[in-house]
């Protein structure tokens, strides 16, 4: 019977025989997949509308290394996986193109994912004009500044930029209701005294 350590013995001397060039290959693939893959959890876990949409989108720099390290694992990984079945040089040509289609599909798929989440945000502030909430930044009266407030729409708390219209600074804790969607961050709204105001 095969034990693990019989297996990390194996996997030991595969690694030690393994040639110089084939073990940079791999050290690259294992590193470039790695950060492909943190980035990619980011997009789905990280709060910051701005954080995701820079490693989705990404400019300048941001963009080139992105890109690299989708390029990097793609190819690698082709290389690594094809090296028994085409020769060096063509093994080389095949990982270099697989790598670049690699990073149109990725780009593609990225770019997928920026629509969904602006659509998501738009309808998201769309579905909270008329819901209540509270002010937790002081709002500025006469649109002199941004606020920050909570809006609970069906049992589900959100936290959004906010602007008043009315002549009187919102003070922290007060009671708002939501007015308008001025974009996709930030919310139009107004101090709640009495019922009659919410029908205003």
């Amino acid at each position: 019977m095969i034990t693990v350590t019989d297996r990390l013995d194996m996997v030991l001397l595969a690694w030690v025989a393994l040639p110089l060039g084939m073990k940079a290959i791999w050290i690259a693939a294992i590193v470039a997949t790695i950060i492909f893959v943190v980035q990619t959890v980011m997009i789905f876990t990280d709060d910051d509308e701005d954080a995701v949409t820079d490693v989705l989108n990404g400019d300048g720099n941001l963009l080139v290394f992105r890109n690299l390290f989708i390029f990097v694992a793609g190819a690698g990984w082709s290389f690594i996986i094809m090296s028994d079945l085409l020769k060096p040089m063509w093994n080389g040509i095949f990982s270099v193109l697989f790598g670049l289609i690699f990073v149109v599909l990725m780009s593609g798929i990225f770019n997928s994912l920026i629509k969904m989440q602006r659509a998501r945000t738009v309808n998201h502030g769309a579905e909270v004009v008329g819901y209540k909430g509270k002010v937790l930044v002081p709002v500025p009266s006469a649109n002199q500044g941004k606020g920050r407030v909570w809006v609970s729409v069906k049992g589900v708390v959100s936290e959004y930029d906010a602007i008043t219209l009315g002549e009187d600074e919102l003070a922290e804790g007060a009671s708002i209701i939501v007015l308008n969607l001025v974009d996709d961050k930030t919310l139009e709204v107004k101090r709640i005294r009495l019922v009659s105001d919410i029908d205003a």
